[in-house]
């Protein structure tokens, strides 16, 4: 009978973990792919925390964001312009802004000595894997006007050892990640404009009445919103 009776008490224990670690289910999905300075764990929590009534899921690598994408359609999606205009479909999007405007120069940093944009074809030039292999190359050809050789890194902390490593010629970053290179490196980087500038985070709201997600983008902290590089959303009908 007590045989019975511990069975029977381990088995509900048991279901109800299994229960209590489901996912609410009717709470709406959101999925983030913004490579950042921390693990994309972290910043699921700081995202999760700020907003607990939605189920938050952070990538690290741009395949497996558009994988879950198709395989289990969100509620929306967080990412850099040039990501989210691949899955956009017409949606109500947030964008986000800093200082006023919607997109970010970028420039080519090398060490020492600039980057003569009149030999773009013949350097190597480290990009950050926001597209996935060939959509990359592709993007990179539209930007330059040219086809060029990219080394592709999936995080920022990976941009300095291409240069000092010398695998890499060039790395293409936005404005805001060469200030924060600067402080890091003690070498002497060289800032080469490109008159190209990218467009910021935006969230494209796949269901337009669901308010819940456009109330959880809105009061982001300014630390998360520095870590999105924003600081201001701004809905988009």
């Amino acid at each position: 009978m007590m045989y019975v009776i511990r069975y029977f008490l381990i088995t509900f224990f048991l279901c109800t973990l299994w229960v209590v670690s489901l996912p609410i289910v009717s709470a709406a999905n959101l999925y983030v792919f913004y490579p950042t300075d921390i693990r994309p764990k972290s910043l699921q929590g700081k995202i999760n925390a700020l907003c607990p009534d939605i189920n938050t899921v952070a990538f690290g690598r741009v395949v497996d964001f558009y994988r879950q994408i198709d395989q289990l359609p969100p509620n929306a999606i967080l990412s850099l312009n040039p990501v989210v205009t691949r899955k956009q479909e017409n949606n109500t999007s947030i964008k986000g802004s800093k200082d006023g405007l919607y997109e970010e120069e970028y420039l080519l940093i090398s060490l020492d000595k600039p980057i003569d944009l009149a030999d773009i074809s013949k350097i190597k030039i480290g990009v950050l894997d926001i597209l996935g292999r060939k959509p990359m190359k592709r993007f990179m050809k539209d930007l330059f006007d040219s086809n060029v050789q990219i080394k592709r890194v999936i995080k920022t902390e990976d941009f300095l050892p291409l240069l000092t490593f010398q695998l890499a010629d060039a790395i293409f970053v936005s404005q805001t990640t060469y200030k924060k290179l600067q402080k890091k490196s003690k070498q002497k980087l060289i800032a080469t404009k490109t008159g190209i500038y990218i467009g910021l985070a935006i969230t494209d709201v796949y269901q337009q009445s669901n308010n819940e997600i456009t109330q959880c983008i809105q009061k982001f902290d300014d630390q998360t919103n520095a870590l999105l590089g924003v600081d201001n959303w701004e809905l988009i009908p």
